[in-house]
């Protein structure tokens, strides 16, 4: 909720409840998961509040997802309720479609509010003409193609949408709206979203259940956050946020965590971008409820001299939770700059510690959060690399990100360009390793026996030490007999002794879990380890 992680899975049958989330699959009717699948999944319990669920890449590269919300309390009584449901997806140009899905457990006649938001979000990017078909078992039941078209439809949907409390849609805008009232529990429904004729773009897609029970006062809610992008300096800049929430809503945008002064709208614009403009926006939006923060949207001006790029890499796998993670930025240009800048906003919480390579003369203080500012006015010879580490709190998981830009000043043009890859994501790197079965910090005789048992695991004649993900057993993995040694894999959560990511231990990787093992505090063996990130398993023999 509000840009705080509260739950993350990365291949649901690695989850600490997977058992439960077998259980909760048959109990909603949803399809099961194979064993050993990539897909993810998450099973627990959230506060009354909105929420953002994201999916992403975690190895290989994209296509198309989709993501499933089931109410988990269906299944032992109507607990809870899902008053709405928003979908932000990307309308590829012709036959292209964003689809969304509603079903209903209930009885009778029950209404929602269906909206396609292009136009009215805004962006220079949205769809300029969203249109959705309402489809249950391959018949129409519903469509709308300009929300005003049909007057008695209007109305209704205006009803809808001052009852619910949401923004108001312009008169003769080509956003689509309708409201579906019918027997919804008779089978699931399809929302299918297309421009058939336009280019395509973003759409929000919104399913409102106008029967749900609500709160009388709405805290603020952000379900269409500010969006990065890049512009040419003199051109326009335009920021938008939609947010839900009783009014009256206030705004306050803020630029790399500074109250930007009048910026007070839904929207933000300048009329033409300079430098000043280029940064990490944010927009946090008050009611007398609550308050909501927005994540951070990145804009970087394109002006300066050409061939210039700014990356940015995590050294080794991640970071330790109560420890630090160390990053490797570069910075290439062409010419003779003035001076250099590089920019990073920390997730919350982390610190700087220390920074080595070809650092600015201007460097962030030990100890510093938020936003880190790095500046050299006497500029090196490109490429300039250097790293920075910082210290992760204590209980930190999940993936974080880092939104980074570097800035070329000369003759008075600045560039600002965005750090590749934008966001950085940095992971957590797992506090035991896999073969610490009783998780005590500590490789046992016994533990270190079963990784030579997968060590030894044979293709017939032929020892390939090849491993495969086996919920349930005692370190979550098993022997993989049937894969030869050549075969590729793409685990989602490799053995921790499994150093190259191959989906097999090999001898190198085996000696070093016995180096694990004979770690002594003096004379006696102890086998201690602990999480370090950098390393080549993610760990270090030693308390």
């Amino acid at each position: 909720p509000n840009g705080n992680l509260v739950a993350v899975n990365d291949d649901w049958n690695v989850a600490e409840n997977v058992e439960a989330i077998v259980a909760a699959t048959a109990a909603v009717g949803a399809f099961a998961l194979n064993v050993g699948s990539h897909d993810s999944a998450v099973l627990r319990s959230f506060a009354p509040g909105t929420y953002t669920a994201r999916a992403s890449v975690a190895n290989g590269v994209g296509g198309v997802a989709y993501l499933e919300i089931y109410d988990a309390d269906l299944a032992t009584g109507p607990i809870s309720t899902i008053p709405f449901v928003a979908v932000r997806g990307r309308v590829a140009p012709g036959s292209g479609i964003v689809v969304g899905g509603m079903g209903s457990n209930g009885r009778g006649q029950r209404s929602y509010l269906l909206r396609a938001l292009g136009p009215a979000l805004g962006l220079p990017n949205a769809v300029s003409d969203p249109s959705f078909l309402v489809v249950r078992d391959n018949a129409l039941v519903g469509m709308n193609d300009n929300w005003g078209s049909v007057p008695a439809e209007a109305v209704e949907t205006a009803t809808a949408v001052a009852r619910l409390g949401l923004s108001s849609l312009p008169a003769g805008s080509k956003d689509a709206a309708l409201v579906l009232t019918g027997n919804i529990h008779a089978g699931p429904h399809t929302v299918q979203v297309s421009s058939p004729e336009g280019p395509g773009g973003i759409v929000l897609l919104e399913l409102h259940d106008l029967d749900s029970t609500r709160p009388t006062h709405l805290a603020p809610a952000i379900v269409s956050p500010p969006v990065a992008q890049t512009v040419a300096a003199g051109s326009p800049l335009t920021l938008k946020v939609v947010a839900y929430g009783t009014g009256p809503l206030a705004y306050q945008w803020l630029k790399d965590s500074v109250p930007v002064s009048g910026a007070t709208a839904a929207t933000y614009e300048v009329g033409s971008a300079t430098g000043a403009q280029a940064g990490s926006y944010e927009v946090v939006v008050t009611n007398a409820t609550g308050t909501a923060r927005s994540l951070p949207a990145l804009v970087t001006l394109q002006s300066g001299p050409g061939g210039s790029a700014a990356t940015q890499r995590v050294v080794g796998d991640g970071y330790v939770a109560g420890g630090t993670a160390t990053i490797s930025n570069t910075l290439t240009f062409t010419g003779s700059p003035d001076s250099l800048g590089w920019s990073v906003v920390l997730p919350v919480g982390w610190s700087f510690v220390s920074d080595g390579g070809a650092s600015g003369e201007v460097k962030p203080a030990a100890g510093a959060t938020g936003s880190l500012e790095w500046a050299w006015s006497i500029v090196p010879t490109s490429p300039v690399t250097f790293t920075y580490t910082v210290h992760v709190p204590p209980g930190e998981f999940g993936t974080k990100t880092l939104v980074t830009s570097g800035i070329i000043r000369q003759s008075g043009d600045v560039q600002v360009i965005a750090a590749t890859p934008s966001p950085l994501s940095v992971a957590a790197v797992a506090r035991y390793h896999s073969a610490d079965t009783n998780v005590d910090g500590r490789i046992s005789l016994l533990e270190l026996t079963r990784v030579i048992e997968l060590y030894n695991t044979r293709n017939g004649t032929t020892r390939t030490g090849c491993y495969m993900l086996q919920p349930g057993t005692e370190d979550g993995y098993a022997a993989d007999a049937s894969r030869a040694s050549g075969a590729v894999v793409n685990f989602g959560a490799y053995y921790a002794g499994d150093s190259n990511r191959d989906g097999k231990l090999s001898l190198l990787e085996l000696t070093r879990m016995i180096e694990l093992y004979n770690f002594r505090n003096g004379t006696t063996r102890t086998g201690q380890y602990r999480a370090q990130a950098g390393t080549e398993d993610g760990f270090a023999p030693g308390p």
